[in-house]
C-alpha cells in the first residue's frame, strides 16, 4: 500500500501535542485574533555563522549614498559563501521585511560579486545584529467566529 493510499484511508494517526511555538526557524506567538512570528534565534546563529559577532552594528541595512553596481575592478570573493549569506538572509524577510529591499540588490550580483557586494551583504548581517529583537505581527483578517 503506497502513502497516498494509506493517506486518503485516513489510516495515520494524528495527535495534538500543543500549541506551535518553533517551526523551521521561526518563533510564533498565537493570540486569539493575531499572530506574532519572530526569527530571533535564527539571526544570532546567521550572525555567529559569519563570524559577525563582535563587528559593530549598523542602524540601517543598506547605506543611502551607496550605489551597487557590478564593477569588474574588484576583487573577487567566494561565490559560495556569497550565495549563502544571501540565501540566509532571504529566508530571514519572512519576519523581517525591513530587509528585503536590501538582499534582493545583493541578490542581483550573485553570479560574479566581488568585494563591495560582499560588503553591502555583511552589512545587512550586522543592522540584523543590531536589531534582532525584531517581531511581526500578522492579523488574520478575515477570520470569521461565531459564539452561540
Amino acid at each position: 500500500m503506497d502513502v497516498k493510499t494509506t493517506f486518503l484511508n485516513g489510516e495515520f494517526d494524528m495527535s495534538m501535542v500543543g500549541e506551535l511555538k518553533y517551526f523551521l526557524g521561526i518563533q510564533m506567538n498565537q493570540m486569539k485574533e493575531s499572530i506574532f512570528i519572530s526569527q530571533s534565534k535564527y539571526a544570532i546563529n546567521l550572525v555567529k555563522n559569519f563570524g559577525l559577532e563582535t563587528a559593530s552594528s549598523k542602524r540601517t541595512p543598506m547605506a543611502t549614498h551607496v550605489k551597487a553596481t557590478k564593477n569588474d575592478s574588484g576583487n573577487s570573493v567566494d561565490i559560495t559563501r556569497y550565495r549563502s549569506m544571501i540565501g540566509n538572509l532571504l529566508y530571514l524577510i519572512a519576519s523581517r521585511p525591513d530587509i528585503a529591499h536590501s538582499i534582493g540588490v545583493c541578490a542581483r550580483f550573485q553570479a560574479d560579486p566581488n568585494e563591495s557586494h560582499l560588503n553591502l551583504v555583511k552589512r545587512i548581517i550586522k543592522y540584523v545584529q543590531d536589531v534582532n529583537q525584531f517581531e511581526y505581527l500578522r492579523v488574520a483578517l478575515g477570520l470569521c467566529t461565531t459564539d452561540q
